[in-house]
């Protein structure tokens, strides 16, 4: 059912779509500062350059993770 709803070039599936994801991510929109968090910190130098960003903004944090999320 789902393929076949997602193969088919409906309007309303990137809506669904979106939908679904801020449904999902509700309580991390809301709540950023309770989700960055529980990050565990490890010794990749990706993660040790942002880190600092992370920390000092978690909603932007959280919203590029959800962009992110949705592109892919």
């Amino acid at each position: 059912m789902l393929v076949k709803l997602f193969s088919r070039g409906y309007w309303f599936t990137p809506v669904l779509l979106l939908v679904t994801g801020l449904l999902l991510w509700f309580e991390a929109l809301l709540q950023p500062g309770t989700a960055i968090a529980d990050m565990m910190p490890t010794q990749t130098p990706l993660f040790r350059l942002i880190s600092p960003y992370i920390l000092k903004y978690p909603f932007t944090a959280v919203l590029l993770s959800f962009f992110l999320l949705m592109i892919q």
